[in-house]
Protein backbone atom coordinates (compact mmCIF):
# COMPACT_ATOMS: atom_id res chain seq x y z
CA UNK A 1 0.00 0.00 0.00
CA UNK A 2 2.93 2.44 0.51
CA UNK A 3 4.36 1.89 -2.97
CA UNK A 4 1.08 2.57 -4.30
CA UNK A 5 0.89 5.40 -2.45
CA UNK A 6 3.98 6.66 -3.63
CA UNK A 7 2.97 6.13 -7.25
CA UNK A 8 -0.09 7.96 -6.90
CA UNK A 9 1.52 10.81 -5.15
CA UNK A 10 4.14 11.05 -7.90
CA UNK A 11 1.40 11.16 -10.79
CA UNK A 12 0.06 13.91 -8.72
CA UNK A 13 2.98 15.74 -8.81
CA UNK A 14 3.63 14.99 -12.97
CA UNK A 15 0.32 15.89 -13.52
CA UNK A 16 0.13 18.81 -11.65
CA UNK A 17 3.31 20.12 -12.43
CA UNK A 18 2.79 19.49 -16.35
CA UNK A 19 -0.76 20.38 -16.63
CA UNK A 20 -1.70 22.27 -14.10
CA UNK A 21 1.34 24.74 -13.20
CA UNK A 22 0.77 27.12 -16.70
CA UNK A 23 -3.37 26.50 -17.10
CA UNK A 24 -4.50 29.88 -15.55
CA UNK A 25 -2.12 31.96 -17.67
CA UNK A 26 -2.88 29.83 -20.81
CA UNK A 27 -6.21 30.00 -19.97
CA UNK A 28 -6.56 34.07 -20.09
CA UNK A 29 -3.54 34.57 -22.74
CA UNK A 30 -4.02 32.16 -25.61
CA UNK A 31 -6.59 30.83 -27.73
CA UNK A 32 -7.32 26.69 -27.76
CA UNK A 33 -7.04 23.49 -26.18
CA UNK A 34 -5.30 24.36 -22.53
CA UNK A 35 -3.74 21.17 -21.09
CA UNK A 36 -2.40 20.69 -24.77
CA UNK A 37 -0.23 23.87 -24.61
CA UNK A 38 0.23 23.18 -21.44
CA UNK A 39 1.63 20.14 -22.03
CA UNK A 40 4.00 21.14 -25.05
CA UNK A 41 5.13 24.41 -23.48
CA UNK A 42 6.08 22.38 -19.60
CA UNK A 43 8.29 19.97 -21.90
CA UNK A 44 11.77 20.18 -20.77
CA UNK A 45 10.75 22.24 -17.39
CA UNK A 46 9.41 19.79 -14.93
CA UNK A 47 11.59 20.13 -12.34
CA UNK A 48 11.77 23.81 -13.10
CA UNK A 49 8.05 24.23 -12.37
CA UNK A 50 7.91 21.47 -9.58
CA UNK A 51 10.13 23.96 -7.22
CA UNK A 52 7.61 26.95 -7.95
CA UNK A 53 4.88 24.66 -7.12
CA UNK A 54 6.48 23.48 -3.83
CA UNK A 55 7.60 26.93 -3.50
CA UNK A 56 3.96 28.18 -3.31
CA UNK A 57 2.07 25.50 -1.49
CA UNK A 58 4.18 24.06 0.63
CA UNK A 59 5.23 26.95 2.94
CA UNK A 60 1.30 27.47 3.34
CA UNK A 61 1.01 23.72 4.02
CA UNK A 62 3.99 23.25 6.70
CA UNK A 63 1.77 26.05 8.11
CA UNK A 64 -1.41 24.57 8.15
CA UNK A 65 0.51 21.46 9.87
CA UNK A 66 1.41 23.53 12.35
CA UNK A 67 -1.75 25.57 13.56
CA UNK A 68 -3.47 22.04 13.48
CA UNK A 69 -0.84 20.63 16.20
CA UNK A 70 -0.63 23.71 18.05
CA UNK A 71 -4.63 24.07 18.10
CA UNK A 72 -4.99 20.09 18.63
CA UNK A 73 -3.29 19.87 22.09
CA UNK A 74 -5.63 18.86 24.51
CA UNK A 75 -5.23 17.84 27.86
CA UNK A 76 -4.78 13.84 28.28
CA UNK A 77 -7.93 11.30 28.35
CA UNK A 78 -8.60 10.12 31.67
CA UNK A 79 -7.68 6.91 32.64
CA UNK A 80 -10.48 4.11 32.51
CA UNK A 81 -12.45 5.79 30.09
CA UNK A 82 -14.08 3.59 27.22
CA UNK A 83 -12.83 3.89 23.69
CA UNK A 84 -16.09 5.76 22.81
CA UNK A 85 -15.84 8.55 25.35
CA UNK A 86 -12.35 9.33 23.53
CA UNK A 87 -13.66 9.29 20.71
CA UNK A 88 -16.35 11.74 21.60
CA UNK A 89 -14.02 14.08 23.69
CA UNK A 90 -11.86 14.08 20.40
CA UNK A 91 -15.24 15.23 18.45
CA UNK A 92 -16.26 17.94 20.83
CA UNK A 93 -12.08 19.33 20.56
CA UNK A 94 -12.55 19.15 16.59
CA UNK A 95 -15.81 21.12 17.09
CA UNK A 96 -13.95 23.88 19.37
CA UNK A 97 -11.07 24.44 17.17
CA UNK A 98 -13.16 24.04 13.44
CA UNK A 99 -13.71 27.61 13.14
CA UNK A 100 -10.55 29.14 13.59
CA UNK A 101 -8.68 26.63 11.23
CA UNK A 102 -11.31 27.36 8.69
CA UNK A 103 -11.43 30.63 9.21
CA UNK A 104 -8.12 31.47 8.77
CA UNK A 105 -7.58 28.87 5.59
CA UNK A 106 -10.35 31.02 4.06
CA UNK A 107 -7.67 33.93 5.18
CA UNK A 108 -5.09 32.47 3.47
CA UNK A 109 -6.65 30.91 0.12
CA UNK A 110 -6.95 34.27 -1.78
CA UNK A 111 -2.80 34.96 -1.16
CA UNK A 112 -2.54 31.36 -2.53
CA UNK A 113 -4.18 32.33 -5.62
CA UNK A 114 -2.72 35.17 -6.15
CA UNK A 115 0.87 33.98 -5.91
CA UNK A 116 -0.34 30.90 -7.87
CA UNK A 117 -1.78 33.04 -10.87
CA UNK A 118 1.01 35.37 -10.58
CA UNK A 119 3.80 32.50 -10.58
CA UNK A 120 1.92 31.03 -13.38
CA UNK A 121 2.16 33.88 -15.36
CA UNK A 122 5.46 34.92 -15.06
CA UNK A 123 6.32 30.90 -16.03
CA UNK A 124 4.53 31.08 -18.98
CA UNK A 125 6.09 34.03 -20.18
CA UNK A 126 9.45 32.59 -19.43
CA UNK A 127 8.86 29.32 -21.50
CA UNK A 128 6.39 30.86 -24.65
CA UNK A 129 7.96 31.23 -27.93
CA UNK A 130 6.57 34.48 -28.60
CA UNK A 131 8.07 37.51 -27.35
CA UNK A 132 6.51 38.38 -24.15
CA UNK A 133 5.84 42.37 -24.99
CA UNK A 134 5.40 43.33 -28.94
CA UNK A 135 6.12 47.04 -29.29
CA UNK A 136 5.02 48.35 -32.33
CA UNK A 137 7.24 51.12 -33.35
Amino acid sequence: SALMMLALVAGTVLLAARRLALAPAIAVGETGPVLRRAWTLSAGNFWRLVGVLLALFLPVFLFSILLELGLGQKGAAPTGTTPSLVVIAAMMHARQILPLTCGLSFFFSPLVIGLYCGASVSAWRAVKDEPAVDIAV
